[in-house]
């Protein structure tokens, strides 16, 4: 099904996408033991779909930026 509206499309495709919004990303001044952060690491916080099928411990790979 092809929408003419522009809104809609882009609603669409952002409902089924799997896509990952970075919203922030810092480098850690000090570990975080209870969050499992190092003291150097590099973390983001993201939003995602509630399907995006990420579990804790999963490697992303960043094929462009």
């Amino acid at each position: 099904m092809f929408y003419k509206d522009i809104s809609i499309r882009g609603a669409l495709a952002k409902e089924h996408s799997r896509a990952l919004e970075i919203l922030e990303s810092n480098i850690a001044e000090e570990a975080i033991p209870d969050a499992g952060i190092k003291k150097g690491d590099l973390f983001l916080k993201m939003r995602a779909p509630s399907r995006h099928g990420l579990n804790v411990g999963d490697e992303l790979a960043l094929d462009k930026l």
